[in-house]
């Protein structure tokens, strides 16, 4: 209003411009319809199909280590010159290359924690896989996130020396190199050297394990329940069971034969720096009993195929026991991982260890200890009650597997008379399963004392080898106790009703 006064209108203009408002209002249906028919002439930009990115969920990948950048495409060509074992190796890759196929079914793809731990608590029959796993739970912050730093480390800590396999020259028999060898061998260039891995390395530094894992992982409960105290003044090597945390220092074009991971037990794996190729049978319903079988050398006997799983910097992959895979490395890299048990899968661990006690190395590139009976047994001992029906059914089904793998069988020729005797004594005080001590006892004694066939290998007489294998029955018993114990809890609870 103070404007209209300071500036007021004529009459005569307001009357104008109020008419003028008058046409453009009959107007207005007439402006629309020639506006529509303007946008109508004029031709609209159509958009290149590069442009159309797919948004599926295993078309993203999340920065994690690598930073975004592009990664270089993986090749199998490992140039094996004048190598036999070399060529070994080339001709295996390109085997096992023939049997991926795009339409083989993959991994279990996951993305969070919940959907790990939900997995975790379920029985899965193919590997889970969760691409940059580290970019939302990253590893220990002094964790060495690179090869130099890594061997670094180790100097620091007075480590002189690893173990390291030679796939161009000799698997078959490992050889130790000094840090400074390995730090040389690391910074000459790839075409120039051989393809060594070192993986007998136990993970010195903070634990990677994911959370979820370690609270699934029944072993660990197992030496909790079994300690059953808190106090600071009981021995610290009764609270957690020994080092299963390993690292896997790999050259470029190294390779792991087809194979399974030892006793059973699950494995989690996670990249640090470099690539690794995980190449496993698409269907493992029949694939362990396969390998066990046909040997480890043939990928095109499987059925189904082969799936490939590349493992960058970041990815965690988890593998239900049982699972043959071989590795493949297309760059130097630095791996975590570990292994661990589950109530789903316990009746898989039982299988699988049978099935290695039987087949020994063509099933499996590592041997059973007393140790992986010990564990088996405790986990048995200590967390069958929190065992739910699926499980124990499970378990009970994996009897007729476990009764043939008993390691007495393959071994009673190791035994003196003297060494029978005592097997009838359970060097941890618990009384054996009925039915079955009677039967190792006939067959103890049918070895005359002092007989051939005893092995001394690593120096160890004749006398300490039936001593370990005596104690490795005495464990066989137990676990086939609690398998037994297992199948009359499970009728127990159907009867009474428990779903």
């Amino acid at each position: 209003m103070t404007w209209m006064k300071i500036h007021p209108i004529l009459e005569e203009e307001e009357e104008r411009a109020r008419d003028l408002f008058e046409a453009l209002d009959d107007k207005k249906v007439e402006i629309i319809k020639n506006g529509e028919n303007t946008r109508n002439k004029v031709p609209r930009r159509t958009k290149s199909d590069l442009n159309l990115f797919s948004i599926e969920k295993e078309n993203i990948r999340m920065p994690g280590f690598n930073n975004g950048q592009q990664q270089a495409p993986i090749s199998i060509d490992i140039n094996p010159g004048d190598s036999e074992s070399a060529k070994g190796i080339q001709d295996f890759l390109l085997s096992i290359k023939r049997e991926c196929s795009d339409s083989a079914s993959g991994p279990i793809c996951i993305a969070s924690e919940e959907e790990l731990c939900k997995n975790l608590k379920d029985l899965f029959s193919k590997p889970v896989f969760w691409q940059s796993f580290t970019s939302q739970y990253p590893l220990p912050g002094d964790m060495p996130t690179s090869i130099p730093d890594f061997l670094a480390f180790l100097a620091h800590i007075n480590v002189q020396k690893l173990e390291a396999i030679d796939y161009f020259e000799d698997a078959a028999k490992p050889k130790e190199k000094q840090i400074a060898e390995i730090a040389q061998y690391f910074n000459s260039p790839p075409t120039t050297r051989s393809a060594l891995n070192f993986l007998d390395m136990k993970n010195v530094f903070l634990p990677c394990v994911p959370v979820p894992v370690r609270q699934a992982d029944l072993l660990g409960t197992a030496y909790l329940r079994k300690r059953g105290s808190v106090s600071k003044s009981m021995p610290n090597n009764t609270a957690m069971p020994p080092g299963r945390e390993f690292l896997l220092l790999s050259g470029r074009n190294s390779v792991s034969p087809i194979h399974v991971d030892t006793a059973g037990q699950l494995t989690w794996i996670i990249g640090i720096c470099g690539r690794k190729v995980w190449y496993v049978p698409s269907d493992l319903n029949l694939a362990a009993h396969r390998l066990a079988t046909g040997g480890s050398q043939f990928p095109e006997h499987y059925e189904g195929g082969w799936m490939r799983i590349i493992i960058e910097p970041g990815d965690l992959l988890i593998m239900p026991p049982g699972c043959p895979h071989a590795v493949f490395t297309p760059e130097d890299s630095l791996t975590a991982g570990g292994n661990f048990y589950t109530s789903p899968h316990l009746g898989t661990t039982i299988t699988t260890t049978a099935l290695q006690a039987r087949y020994g190395s063509i099933f499996c590139n590592e041997k059973l200890s007393l140790q992986d009976y010990s564990h088996i047994a405790l986990v048995l001992e200590q967390c069958q009650g929190s065992f739910s029906n699926a499980d124990l059914a499970r378990l009970a089904a994996s009897e007729p597997h476990w009764d043939i793998a008993d390691p007495l069988n393959v071994k009673v020729e190791a035994l003196s008379r003297d060494n029978a005797d005592n097997s009838a004594t359970c060097s941890e005080g618990e009384s054996p399963v009925e039915g079955r001590e009677d039967d190792s006892r006939k067959r103890a004694r049918t070895v005359k004392k002092g007989g051939k066939g005893g092995s001394r290998k690593r120096g160890r007489t004749v006398k300490e080898n039936a001593s370990i294998n005596t104690k490795d029955h005495m464990l066989w018993l137990r676990v086939l106790q609690y398998i037994r114990r297992a199948a009359t809890e499970l009728e127990v609870r159907l009867t009474k009703g428990d779903s």
